[in-house]
């Protein structure tokens, strides 16, 4: 039984594109360059800030609540997805 109010869980495909979107429009990345393998540095040429950005964007577009050290661990636009699926997928911790 699902709660009327409750929203699915995005599907990973779904989480892939919704992701590259966002690096396309916060890095300025051509979107045929944003390839689940490409990372973040070295191929998008995102810097700190534009991490940092990225990340409040991730958050706030799916609603979920990213770490510093998990993001740090993610150095490729899959690392990104996945991580936004294991987050969406955990069950809420208790306030």
């Amino acid at each position: 039984m699902t709660t009327p109010n409750a929203a699915p869980a995005p599907r990973p495909d779904s989480i892939l594109s919704r992701v590259t979107m966002l690096i396309v429009e916060h890095l300025g990345a051509d979107a045929r360059a944003v390839t689940p393998q490409a990372r973040l540095a070295k191929d998008l040429g995102a810097d700190s800030l534009d991490r940092i950005e990225l990340v409040i964007a991730v958050e706030e577009t799916f609603g979920v609540e990213i770490t510093d050290e998990e993001a740090d661990a993610c150095t490729t636009v899959q690392d990104i997805a996945a991580l936004v699926a294991r987050t969406s997928a955990a069950p809420a911790e208790a306030a």
